[in-house]
Order: C-alpha cells, then sequence, then structure tokens
C-alpha cells in the first residue's frame, strides 16, 4: 500500500508501543470461536440506528431523520433547538470518533488519548491557545442566539454519549478502553467554537512562505529570493475583481450591474489611501550553479552568485546577530511545524480550492449555477459530512432550511445552499500572521529600547500511562513564544536565563507569532447568519463576522428573471505601519508592531466585493482578489503578496469563456465537467521544448516519442503524463532541489557542500555531505503554480545559472537549459524504469499518483494490521499539481496524493432539486459500514450524486427514516 503523504497524523515514536498495545487487543478480537464473534460484535456495535424511534432529552418535539442510500440525512423539526439538538445527535452516530479526537488536538490534549508521543504537539498546540481563544469568543463575543445553539448541539452529542462507552462509540475507542480504560467526556459548546481554529490554522496564509524565505537567505542574495518568489502575473492570469475604488469609507466595485430584489453597486474611478505592494532585493552577477541530488554524487555544491546573502529578516535589524538567531530559531520552527497535525492539508501553494457561479444569462437552466470543490487532505473519513437542516415549516421559532456539508463537531452548514441562496468558499489567502524576532533578557523581552515582563501562564499536560508534564508559555506583545516549544534548537553565542520549564533561547532571541485567530472573534455568528440569509445584503452582513479563517465567498440566488451573483472577501486583515509581512519582523521595534484596536484591520466596508459583474461570472481559486497599489484602479491596502500564481483561476476562465463563445449556454454537467479538467499548463509550456531536445539514448528518445503529440491532459492512464511529470520533478530537482539550504530540501537528499572552515573548494577532501531536514509535505521545490511562474520566466535565458548543475557518476555537468532538461528526460526515463518498469507501454500517471485514504489516527503511524483493518485504497489518480481537477502532490516528496478536492457540489439555482454532490469518502466514519468510502469510487471517477433538497424529493430518496422524540414522550 503506498504512503500517503498528508493528513494530520498522530506521530513520534513515543506512540509506538501504545499501538502495539491496541494491535494486540485487535489481533485478540480477531481471534477464531468466541474471538471472532466478539470482533463482529466489536466492529458492528457502533453501527448508527436509522430506523424506527429513540427518545432524546432536551427535545420539545420530534425530529425525523431521513437517510438516503447514501447515509446522508435530511433533519426535520418544528425550532431552531430541536434541530441543532438533532444535529449533535446524528454527527456523534457517524462521526464520533473523529469529533473525539479533534477536540482533543484543539485543546491540545492528544496525549490523554495516544500517550507521550504526542507531548511536543500538544505543548504547541497549548502555546498557540486555541482552547483559551475559543473560551473566550464564547464568553464575549457570539451572540445569544448563537451560544443557544451551540448548547442544544452540545446537549444532542451528550444524548448520544449517554451510557455508551468503548465499542458502543467505534472500534477505535473500543481498542483505546481496552488498552488503557479511556472514556470519553461530556461535549462543550466551546469544543464546537475551537475547531474552526483548526480550520484558520490549516488556511493561514503565508507564514510557510515567510520561514522559506528567511531560511533562504543562509544561501541566497536578495536577488535570487525575488527570482524564486516572482510577482503575480495580472498581465496574463485574471484576479477575482478587477477595478473597483475606495472612498469615502467604502468599497464601489467596477462595472457591477443592478440586483434584483438585492441592492445595487455601480461606479469607477480611482482609489484613495497608501498602497504598499512587496519590496524587491539586490544583488548583481550570475556566477555559477552547480549542486547533487541524493545518491553518490561527487560535485560541490555551488550557488549562483548574486551577490551577498540576504539577512532573512525585514528592515536591517542585524544588532546582536540576529539574523543569526533568526536562523536558528525557524531552522527549529519549520521542524517543529512538520510535525504538527494538518487537519485540512499541507500548508502551501497547493492548499485551497475552486469555486465559481455563471449568472442566469448564461446558463440553460436560466438561473444560475454554482459550482465549488475545497481542496484539502485526503483523509478518512472525509473532513465533511453531508447533512440537510429543515424546519417543517419556517417561522421566527424555526428559522432553517439549509442544506449543505457541515464538520462533524460543529452546528450548521458551512457551504451549500438554502431555499433562497446558495454559497461557495475558497481559501483567500491574505497575509493575517507574522513572526516577530524577539530579544530574550533575564527580566523579560526588548521593545522600544525597554524590557517588558512576559505575560506567562502554566499548562499542564496528562499523558496516558505516563506521567504528566508541566510547561510554561511566555508571550509578548505581539503574541506566544512558539519557538519555546522545539527541544531541538541549538544554540549558538550566548544564552538567555529563563525559568526552567521554558527552554534556552540561542543567542538570545526567540519567535514570537502574531495571529488574527488568537484575537476572539464572531465566525460562529457567521455560520448561522450565512444558513438564513436570503438575499445579497444578508449575505454580505453575513459574511462581515467571518473573521477568520479569510475566505473568498460566493454567492447566487434565484430572485427576478435570471438570478442574482456576486462575491465578498472578507476577514480580519491586519494594516501594517511598516514591512509587508513577506519576512520575520524585529519585535523589538515598534515601527513593526500591527496597530492597535479596529483601526489596525482593513474595515470590512472597504474590502473588496461586486455583484452581478458585467463579463457574467465569478471565478476563485486562490489567485489575487485584486491588484494593490496607489494607481487608478488599484486597491490600497496590502492584502497579501503571497497569493496562488492564477494557474487553476485562469483555466476556468478559459474555459466559461470557450464555453460562452461556443454555445452561448452552460449547463449543470458542463460545470462537473469544468470541475475534472486535468489540463496541465506548465506540460503545454516545456513540452514543445523537451520535444526538440537531441536525445541519442534509444529508451530515453522512446520515452520522449511518448509527448509527441500528447494534449497535456493528466488523465490516469495517461504514459505521457506520467513521463511528462517525472521530467518536470527532475528539472526542479536539478535547477533549484539541489541548491535549496538544507533546511528547505526533503529529508534524505543529500548534496556535497564546501566546508567553509577548509581549503579550497576544487580539493575534495573539503567537502561535506549535507542532507536535508525538511518534511515531505513542505520540502521545496513543491512543484506548485509558483514554481510554474518561476519556470516560465528563466526559459527566456537559455544560460541562466539556475540550469547549471554538476557531474554525477556518468552524467556530464550542465551549463545550459538544454543540457538540464536532457539530463532531466534522462533521469525521469531510470526513475519510472525503476518504478513502473522498463515496458512503456505499462506506464501510466495514474500508477505513480495514487490516492490511499488513512484513518487519521491509528491508520498513519500503526503497524501494518492497523493500517488494514481502517485504511482504504490505492486509487490511481488523474489530474495533478495546480490543474482544475486539483489532486496535488509535492514534486519533492514523491508523485503521491496530498491533496485533493476533498468534496465537489453544483448548485442548480432554477430547481435545486437538480443540484448535484459528492464526497471523498462517505457519511459514515466507522470501519466497515457500507457507507464508510461507498463515494469513493464516484469521486474518483468525477461523478455526481443527486442532492434531494425539496420535501417531496427527500421522501422519494429516503430509504431509512429514525424518529427522535422527547424523553418523556410515549
Amino acid at each position: 500500500m503506498p504512503a500517503n503523504e498528508s493528513g494530520p497524523s498522530v506521530k513520534k515514536k513515543g506512540r509506538r508501543a501504545r499501538l502495539l498495545v491496541l494491535v494486540m487487543v485487535l489481533a485478540l478480537l480477531a481471534g477464531l470461536g468466541y474471538g471472532a464473534y466478539w470482533s463482529a460484535d466489536t466492529v458492528r456495535a457502533s453501527f448508527p440506528q436509522t430506523t424506527g424511534s429513540l427518545k432524546v432529552p432536551g427535545l420539545t418535539g420530534t425530529v425525523d431523520v431521513k437517510r438516503d442510500e447514501h447515509g446522508i440525512p435530511q433533519l426535520y423539526a418544528d425550532n431552531d433547538e430541536d434541530l441543532f439538538r438533532a444535529q449533535g445527535f446524528v454527527h456523534a452516530q457517524d462521526r464520533f470518533w473523529e469529533m473525539d479526537v479533534r477536540r482533543h488536538m484543539t485543546s491540545g490534549r492528544l496525549s490523554e488519548m495516544f500517550g507521550s508521543g504526542q507531548v511536543e504537539t500538544d505543548a504547541f498546540l497549548r502555546t498557540l491557545g486555541w482552547r483559551q481563544v475559543a473560551q473566550a469568543e464564547y464568553d464575549t463575543k457570539l451572540s445569544p442566539e448563537t451560544k443557544k445553539y451551540l448548547q442544544a448541539y452540545a446537549d444532542g452529542v451528550n444524548a448520544y454519549l449517554k451510557g455508551k462507552s468503548g465499542k458502543d462509540l467505534s472500534v477505535e475507542h473500543a481498542t483505546l478502553k481496552l488498552s488503557e480504560g479511556y472514556a470519553p467526556e461530556q461535549w462543550s459548546p466551546v469544543d464546537s467554537v475551537a475547531w474552526l481554529k483548526a480550520m484558520a490554522w490549516d488556511l493561514r496564509g503565508n507564514m510557510q512562505d515567510e520561514i522559506d524565505r528567511s531560511l533562504m537567505a543562509n544561501k541566497l542574495s536578495q536577488a535570487q529570493i525575488d527570482e524564486l518568489y516572482p510577482p503575480y502575473p495580472f498581465d496574463r492570469n485574471k484576479p477575482i475583481v478587477e477595478g473597483g475604488t475606495v472612498a469615502g469609507g467604502k468599497y464601489t466595485p467596477q462595472g457591477t450591474g443592478t440586483g434584483t430584489g438585492t441592492g445595487t453597486g455601480t461606479g469607477s474611478g480611482t482609489g484613495t489611501g497608501s498602497g504598499t505592494g512587496s519590496s524587491t532585493g539586490s544583488g548583481t552577477g550570475t556566477g555559477t550553479g552547480t549542486g547533487t541530488g541524493t545518491g553518490t554524487g561527487t560535485g560541490s555544491q555551488a550557488l549562483p552568485q548574486g551577490g551577498s546573502t540576504a539577512s532573512g529578516l525585514a528592515g536591517n535589524a542585524t544588532a546582536q546577530g540576529a539574523s543569526v538567531g533568526l536562523r536558528t530559531q525557524l531552522t527549529s520552527l519549520a521542524k517543529t511545524l512538520d510535525e504538527i497535525p494538518a487537519i485540512l492539508g499541507p500548508n502551501g501553494s497547493g492548499i485551497g480550492s475552486n469555486s465559481w457561479v455563471i449568472s442566469g444569462k448564461h446558463t440553460t437552466t436560466g438561473k444560475p449555477l454554482l459550482a465549488n470543490d475545497p481542496h484539502l487532505s485526503p483523509q478518512l473519513p472525509s473532513v465533511w459530512y453531508q447533512m440537510g437542516l429543515h424546519c417543517r415549516a419556517t417561522s421566527p421559532q424555526c428559522q432553517y432550511d439549509v442544506a449543505g456539508y457541515t464538520f462533524s463537531g460543529m452546528p450548521g452548514v458551512v457551504i451549500g445552499h438554502n431555499a433562497d441562496i446558495a454559497w461557495g468558499m475558497t481559501n483567500l489567502g491574505a497575509d493575517v500572521t507574522d513572526l516577530y524576532l524577539e530579544q530574550v533578557r533575564p527580566d523579560g523581552y526588548v521593545y522600544d529600547n525597554k524590557t517588558l515582563p512576559f505575560t506567562v501562564r502554566d499548562e499542564v499536560i496528562k499523558v496516558a500511562g505516563g506521567p504528566s508534564k508541566k510547561i510554561t508559555v511566555r508571550s509578548t506583545n505581539n503574541g506566544p513564544l512558539i519557538s519555546d516549544r522545539s527541544d531541538e534548537l541549538g544554540t549558538v553565542g550566548s544564552r538567555a536565563p529563563v525559568p526552567s520549564s521554558a527552554p534556552d533561547r540561542g543567542d538570545g532571541y526567540a519567535v514570537a507569532l502574531r495571529w488574527t485567530a488568537l484575537d476572539p472573534g464572531k465566525s460562529m455568528d457567521a455560520v448561522f447568519k450565512l444558513n438564513r440569509a436570503k438575499d445579497f445584503p444578508g449575505f454580505r452582513a453575513a459574511a462581515a463576522d467571518f473573521e477568520v479563517p479569510s475566505q473568498n465567498l460566493i454567492y447566487a440566488d434565484n430572485k427576478g428573471a435570471t438570478g442574482n451573483i456576486g462575491y465578498q472577501a472578507p476577514g480580519r486583515i491586519p494594516i501594517r505601519t511598516q514591512g509587508d509581512g513577506r519576512l520575520p519582523a524585529p519585535g523589538w521595534d515598534p515601527k513593526y508592531a500591527w496597530k492597535s484596536g479596529n483601526a489596525g484591520y482593513i474595515p470590512q466596508n472597504e474590502m473588496p466585493w461586486e455583484l452581478n459583474p458585467a463579463r457574467g461570472y465569478v471565478v476563485t481559486a486562490n489567485q489575487a482578489v485584486t491588484e494593490s497599489g496607489t494607481g487608478a484602479g488599484k486597491y490600497p491596502y496590502l492584502l497579501t503578496t503571497d497569493w496562488g500564481y492564477g494557474a487553476r483561476s485562469q483555466r476556468i476562465n478559459d474555459l466559461i469563456e470557450a464555453k460562452i463563445k461556443d454555445s452561448g449556454k452552460i449547463s449543470t454537467d458542463d460545470m462537473r465537467t469544468m470541475q475534472m479538467d486535468n489540463s496541465s499548463e506548465i506540460a503545454a509550456l516545456l513540452t514543445p521544448m523537451l520535444a526538440k531536445i537531441q536525445v541519442s539514448d534509444p529508451d530515453v528518445r522512446s520515452a520522449q516519442k511518448l509527448l509527441e503529440g500528447w494534449n497535456y491532459t493528466q488523465e490516469p492512464d495517461s504514459a505521457a503524463a506520467a513521463y511528462f511529470n517525472a521530467v518536470w520533478r527532475n528539472i526542479l530537482k536539478l535547477s533549484f532541489g539541489d541548491k535549496m539550504p538544507k533546511e528547505l530540501r526533503i529529508e534524505g537528499s543529500c548534496v556535497n557542500v564546501r566546508d567553509e572552515t577548509s581549503g579550497p573548494a576544487d580539493d575534495l577532501a573539503e567537502l561535506v555531505r549535507e542532507c536535508g531536514t525538511r518534511g515531505p509535505d513542505s520540502a521545496q521545490p513543491d512543484g506548485g503554480d509558483r514554481w510554474f511562474e518561476v519556470v516560465r520566466r528563466l526559459v527566456k535565458d537559455e544560460k541562466s545559472a539556475w540550469w547549471k548543475s554538476p557531474a554525477v557518476r556518468a552524467d556530464k555537468a550542465t551549463t545550459t537549459r538544454d543540457e538540464l532538461f536532457a539530463r532531466a528526460m534522462e533521469d525521469a526515463r531510470w526513475e519510472l524504469t525503476a518504478k513502473l518498469g522498463k515496458d512503456q507501454s505499462t506506464w501510466s500517471w495514474g500508477r505513480l499518483h495514487q490516492l490511499t485514504l488513512k484513518n487519521q489516527t491509528i491508520g498513519t503511524e500503526g503497524p501494518g494490521f492497523m493500517q488494514w483493518l481502517l485504511n482504504r485504497g490505492p486509487w490511481n489518480l488523474g489530474g495533478g499539481e495546480a490543474t482544475v481537477n486539483a489532486t496535488g502532490w509535492n514534486a519533492s516528496g514523491g508523485y503521491g496524493v496530498t491533496w485533493v478536492p476533498s468534496m465537489r457540489m453544483v448548485v442548480n439555482l432554477n430547481d435545486l432539486d437538480k443540484s448535484r454532490w459528492i464526497n471523498l469518502t462517505g457519511a459514515s466514519g466507522h470501519a466497515y459500514h457500507d457507507n464508510y468510502t461507498d463515494q469513493t469510487n464516484l469521486w474518483a471517477k468525477g461523478e455526481l450524486l443527486d442532492w434531494p433538497f425539496g420535501k417531496a424529493a427527500v421522501d422519494k430518496a429516503t430509504v431509512h427514516t429514525l424518529t427522535l422524540k422527547p424523553a418523556g414522550s410515549n
């Protein structure tokens, strides 16, 4: 079974002994006779009751739970609290193991379930303080109505838990109970609120880029780093909105039409305010670039010369060895981040989503069509849970008639539609995090030439099967010291004395995190407001509360002759007084601090939006929202400089334009076909060049011929796609990967570098072996569309220093683009021979690009038996990196799928019962339940299920009905 290199694994060596105990328990359960009977009983005991009736304490009336053949429930109630109480009950029926693990993660309590191996993860999450922030939100920010719904949901979960433990909850709980006596505690409203913090963490923006740029400064000049982070190509890939102005405290879209029953927005003009934008570095010269990959290379690793290396710190802050201290801190921090569970997916260029909405003027239905497919970590069960929440009759006491994708553990619908509007989301990618290098002294930290005391709190981490561990969390005015949580940090220079429970900081420095999600907010209010919004003003009012994570929100309604479409960029986005957030900032300098209070954030009324744009559609796929600057038509605020580079979004734009031009109308099935588009932008750029390379080796020439006539689509059965992607991976490795500092190269990727303390560089005795330290999900180059843009710019210069690579074994050193391309083609041929066999007729992209769905705890790190019990797959997939069908992979880590379209939906605003949807896995989180992975084969083929919404359609699709009754009823 191939490894799947993504997802929130419960890691560390200390877990293995505990897992062995669990394996022994399951092995006993799988024995003969009584053991075999008990094994079946254990597996089935937690399957939910889906017919008949059950009494649920707290209900004031009956609730019907109607499930279709895929186990997707539609709930019907007479008041809001009963509806959300039933939602909690049903979520727990199908997904309580997932819910239980999530709440332990968000509160930094995984060690209570999985033992000492999770102490470091818990310590980091306690340092961030997600649970404390969620508690503060619940206590001080959320509306009374939201709190009422959260409590009802918690009551429903607890009603399900009453009297249950071990095998009654899940096979995973059975193993924990038998091996350690674990029993889950009651669910609380704050458990639900805290989940939004985990969501925000994985969608936090450019923090990884900030770390990577700073670490690149170990070897590269600022000019070279700038080449690897080119500006967004506005001339080629359209932003979400174009034009628009900010004046008088309001954003006015450009060319926005009139909405039917929803208000209007028109106008153009010039923006006001101060633009920021990204700064560029300096450095000259080309020099020579050489390097080797893993294996037995003997050449030395030099770099393109471009002046002195960058400092890696914003401004000119080099006092007291700051640059050295920063690199030491970030190297260790990067390792720590690699071990933190990524609930939604790897934080980088891949995580994102597609969404687009087409005006009824351009659809076959005459009303809008809205599509959405968030790209997240593949996990089992899926992060999403499909559900409908219906009031039998809407009234002030029962306000909801909504269906879509929910998060188990949280009330409401996150993405979907109600009877009036539909909405979708993609990650906006705003820069809402900054790292600060702090000067640490014995009695505090330095700020504005003064020494201020830390804010300190103690945390006790309880550990299953072992003693508790106490940690001290220290915070500055910029945020918690996240570097305190690394035990791998080497000390350089002098040490700053600190309390014994907080580690010493090398050079007297530490790294603090400023992040909008660490301030209490109202995003939970926004979920309920979205669910009951009836028009565009109601949608925008809900978006105003969606503070973190910052998402692109698209909109459609069924008002008027052709309906309305729209877009809103929400979020709590900081205004920096100095710097652009691209690099860590000096925490001791007040010029780099965020503005305080509401004045420190972009006002929601000045965030970009549009209603019924003249082009007739809106596309969001993690591209730039708009162009920032000071000129006419430029947005006066800086949202980020680290957008996705628009490969997917522009492809969707092109597909829509072509379809409108060809037939004038777009159908629901056209939307589905677009979601499965496998076209590769980088293949279209490079394949014509590769086809012209002179190749003498007959085996390599045979592989090269696969590219002749290829249409650049990455179908699962395509040999050409397999070979091209192998060539692309090797181009990246030879050009960039071998020249990266070790902190960014994948673990095990080793090159020879000169020992700077020794003699001449041409003396092989003076070379030392340097190996990468980065995990496979975040190693660079990852091959995302940023690297598309890097290579697009460099291919014009056939003699760029980046094309230089040293001799390895019998290979000659390369000095030009075509020489390096030829070497990559040869290396790719032998790589695929090793992986897929010499016979090219058996090659296919799907054999390389496989998806294995893993249970996100025991199924990721457990011994083979455990993985066999809980995991499923593999599936051979098409698509790829930065394609519309975004089955992502990290080019440094291998070809395995690391993120996927976690669900797909197409909403038909003309007839909601003709909408379509699919989930990555199934409704059930119970291994061996019929609905565990029953949607996955359909998902892999790009098929969609019917999505009934109206009462008649739901009744027709229903195969099981369960009635939940008040505790005292007959």
